[in-house]
């Protein structure tokens, strides 16, 4: 609960500094950032080899999904 309160109340800063990034983190800090997967778990091993992150990725505004739906179904008068 506690990470996704956090994670949440970062998000917006995440979005517009690491578009397209895997980011690990740990301890509520970012120990690495990278566009390649494999890549921010090495740099994360690097940084603090004694933890197994948390690693996510931010999409890019362009991959962000978008769920058209037809709601209402019908006309609301």
């Amino acid at each position: 609960m506690e990470w996704d309160a956090w994670l949440s109340a970062h998000e917006a800063e995440f979005e517009k500094k690491y578009p397209g990034n895997y980011l690990a983190i740990w301890d509520k800090r970012i120990i690495a950032a990278s566009t390649n997967g494999d890549e921010v778990y090495r740099l994360a091993h690097q940084a603090a080899p004694s933890v197994i992150p948390l690693v996510t990725y931010i999409p890019r505004t362009d991959e962000m999904p978008m769920i058209v739906t037809p709601f209402p179904a019908v006309a609301v008068r």
